[in-house]
């Protein structure tokens, strides 16, 4: 909910999922009756949730939340909306008094512990007997959560690398995440940027150039990962990440493939091929390395708004207009609704 028209496409999404209707029907509604249909859908349930995070846009946000009435405690079960800010003003023009919940920097052994959970299989033992090896280890994880100012983003990056990585040590990760934090320190266009940003910059740094992949998957790793950032959604269509590197990884497999030679003259076999190929050489590794998020229940990905500003900064303004043609081409007609 990081601005009105992301909270409003969330809410078409939502209306044209739960009424059954098309793209087509939905490019008729106004905002307005989508906000009407939205709140009619959500008084059918006796019992929600809501999420609502980085509401930050407190002069334009709150008028497109869900009506109070929509809210409290019924008869069956209870109606309740969670909304994540760093602003306290956000919540003033709702005319509510919210249950305020400040959170702030993970201690330290918050934070090792949630990089050890991302880690998946590491274990880092504090017992006396541990070993010179797992004692370097235990120091550079511990110098690592400190040095990335226990951000909590940035330690589920790391310790998700780690999880997917189990050659990589972390005192190597370390050694890795300090000379991208060098090279941030000379770039001249990095001094006004937020320092979560200037962060999860070197996280994304560090990880691109750690991740193991054929190089010849490298250039549309990139290109996945800038696209993502230009559409900024929450519902990005695993389709159209696969289409979207479609042309290149024909030539990769022409190249590369027998599998490829033998399905090629089958569209629909090449197709699928150049499908699952897409999948699980780049959006699977991008995933395991919660650079992008998947949802199994719509089959979308998503973005963490640092990421998406890290990435701008990474691959720079210079691509906006060859990967958006490219965008163009993969959506096809349903290109503005995504």
């Amino acid at each position: 909910a990081a601005s009105k028209d992301q909270l409003l496409a969330d809410y078409r999404q939502f209306v044209m999922e739960r009424r059954g209707w098309s793209s087509e029907e939905m490019k008729k509604l106004s905002d307005d009756e989508v906000y009407h249909h939205f709140n009619s859908l959500l008084s059918g349930f006796s019992s929600f949730l809501l999420v609502f995070d980085n509401a930050d846009d407190h002069m334009r946000i709150p008028q497109w939340l869900p009506y109070h009435s929509s809210l409290g405690t019924t008869g069956a079960g209870r109606r309740r909306m969670v909304l994540t800010s760093r602003k306290d003003q956000v919540w003033r023009p709702m005319g509510v008094t919210p249950c305020i919940v400040r959170i702030g920097v993970p201690s330290a052994a918050e934070a090792m512990e949630m990089l050890m959970r991302r880690a998946a299989g590491r274990s880092l033992s504090s017992s006396s007997g541990a070993d010179d090896d797992e004692k370097g280890e235990q120091k550079a994880a511990a110098e690592l959560i400190e040095e990335k100012g226990r951000l909590t983003l940035a330690v589920s990056q790391l310790g998700a690398f780690l999880g997917a990585h189990p050659e990589v040590s972390i005192v190597e990760l370390l050694s890795r995440w300090r000379a991208g934090q060098k090279e941030l320190m000379e770039r001249n266009d990095m001094s006004s940027e937020d320092p979560s940003v200037k962060t999860v910059w070197i996280t994304l740094k560090t990880m691109l150039d750690s991740i193991v992949i054929d190089p010849w998957w490298q250039p549309m790793m990139e290109k996945v990962l800038f696209a993502c950032s230009l559409l900024a959604s929450d519902h990005i269509r695993h389709e159209l990440l696969t289409e979207l590197g479609s042309s290149e990884a024909r030539q990769i497999l022409e190249e590369r493939s027998d599998r490829w030679r033998e399905a090629k003259d089958d569209e629909g076999k090449a197709s699928r091929f150049v499908a699952e190929t897409i999948e699980r050489d780049v959006l699977v590794k991008l995933g395991h390395n919660n650079l992008l998020n998947f949802d199994d229940d719509t089959q979308t990905y998503s973005i963490h708004r640092l990421v998406q500003r890290a990435i701008e900064l990474q691959f720079g303004l210079n691509r906006v207009d060859s990967v958006l043609a490219d965008l163009v081409i993969a959506a096809g007609d349903d290109f503005w609704d995504e």
